[in-house]
This record gives C-alpha cells, sequence and structure tokens, in this order.
C-alpha cells in the first residue's frame, strides 16, 4: 500500500469516528434535567422512619430537638421502633425498658403511687426521671397502641430531653397520620393469665393535603398474685394537614 493509499485511509476512519465523538461530548455537556437538579429537603423538627432499616432507626429528636442522624449525636440513648416493638409484641414502656442498653427493672414493692405513676426501671444502676410523651412530661404507661418508637436517654446528658435525671430518662413519640397512602392494621393478642388483647390503626388520606388516623385499645388480664387485675380501654386520633408546599 502506498503512501496516499493510507493517508486516504485514516482520512476515512476519522471521519466516521467524528459523529462519535462529537455525540460523547455532547452527552457529557449537556445540562441536567429539572428533577436532577431538585432538592428534596427534609423539615429539621420531624423524624421520618422510612430510613430505619429493621430494627435499627436512623434518625432521632432526642439529642437536641433536631433531626439528625444517631451516629452524630451526642448523647448516649436508645431507639425501639414500631418494627421492634411488633416484632416482639411490647405493649408498654416498663416492657420497652426491658430492651434498653443499661436498664433494670424495679420490683413492685407495694408503694406504688397511682397517683404519680411512673415507670420503675433504672439506667446505669439510678432511678430513671419521669417519662415524657412528645418531649412534654406525662403519668401512665405510654401504651404502645399510639405509639411510634420509644426513646432511653442514659445519663446525666439526658437533660437534653428537656427533663431529665442522674440515672436518665425516657421519651415515646406518637403517631402521625400519612398522606402518602391508606391502611388498616387490627392484631388480636393473648396470653398466660387470661389476658387479652385487641388493636385496631387505621389510617386514611382525605386528600394529598389531609389525613386522619385513629387507634384503639382494649385489653383485660389477670396477675399471678391473688385479686391483681388490669384494665386498659383507650383510643387516640390526629389529623395531618398540608396547606402549603412546605407547611405541615
Amino acid at each position: 500500500m502506498t503512501t496516499s493509499s493510507r493517508s486516504v485511509a485514516r482520512t476515512r476512519w476519522v471521519a466516521a469516528l467524528l459523529p462519535l465523538l462529537t455525540w460523547s461530548l455532547a452527552a457529557q455537556t449537556a445540562p441536567k434535567s429539572a428533577e436532577e437538579d431538585e432538592t428534596v429537603k427534609l423539615t429539621p423538627f420531624a423524624v421520618s422512619s422510612e430510613r430505619d432499616t429493621g430494627f435499627a432507626a436512623a434518625s432521632s429528636l432526642a439529642g437536641g430537638r433536631l433531626a439528625s442522624d444517631l451516629r452524630d449525636t451526642p448523647a448516649a440513648f436508645s431507639v425501639i421502633n414500631r418494627e421492634f416493638i411488633d416484632a416482639l409484641n411490647l405493649t408498654d414502656l416498663q416492657s420497652a425498658a426491658n430492651w434498653a442498653t443499661g436498664s433494670t427493672f424495679q420490683s413492685d414493692i407495694g408503694t406504688f403511687n397511682f397517683t404519680t405513676f411512673t415507670v420503675r426501671y433504672n439506667t446505669r444502676g439510678v432511678s430513671a426521671g419521669q417519662q415524657l410523651r412528645n418531649f412534654f412530661p406525662v403519668n401512665g404507661d405510654n401504651d404502645s397502641y399510639a405509639l411510634e418508637r420509644y426513646d432511653f436517654g442514659r445519663g446525666a446528658n439526658s437533660i437534653v430531653f428537656g427533663n431529665g435525671s442522674l440515672g436518665g430518662v425516657s421519651s415515646s413519640s406518637t403517631k402521625r397520620a400519612r398522606t402518602d397512602r391508606a391502611f388498616q392494621d387490627v392484631k388480636l393478642t393473648a396470653g398466660s393469665f387470661s389476658l387479652m388483647r385487641a388493636t385496631i390503626d387505621v389510617n386514611q388520606p382525605i386528600n394529598d393535603k389531609v389525613a386522619l388516623r385513629v387507634a384503639g385499645v382494649a385489653q383485660h388480664g389477670l396477675g399471678w398474685r391473688e385479686k391483681e387485675f388490669e384494665k386498659r380501654k383507650g383510643v387516640f386520633a390526629t389529623t395531618t394537614v398540608r396547606p402549603f408546599k412546605n407547611t405541615v
């Protein structure tokens, strides 16, 4: 093959590859679509359970009242999410406290006061403070039928909850109405000492801006001690309204 023939062949190869090179450069420099540039913003005052993986919660408000990752929160606390509650059939704060790190149960020795009932457990060997519900002090055992999760703070740094003690403090977060989907959940439970428990949870979006959620519980059971019994009845209702894009 002569020199001129080789030059002609190279020219043909370059001509054939030129469209491909032009298309590749255009694809690299093409502007991104509006969907790719769109940023999803999450409110810093609400925790979403959608990022939870199994029993592992991804974020919490307990470290400073702003939603942040647990790994970045400068406080020692444990989170028991809804999947954990359902898997182990945890019915109240006392049963949840048995699964919190560093917590031990305080036996009932007959000094129980019905007017200022607090869950009896120790954290790191020290009695825990009064429990909270959505970070407000409450009396009662915080039945799980109306809750999404339990938070347990350990040590004096639990004061970030807003109401702490040397041993620690617990808080619970109530369920929220969801506008993205409708669901219904009914559970029936039977146990030792004639225990019967029924719960219901119904979430119904009215439209893409308004949703209603209702939960209820009925429970009756006896105890291992003579004449001991327990009865529970409760109804919980909540609604979510999104009047504007960034307002809930």
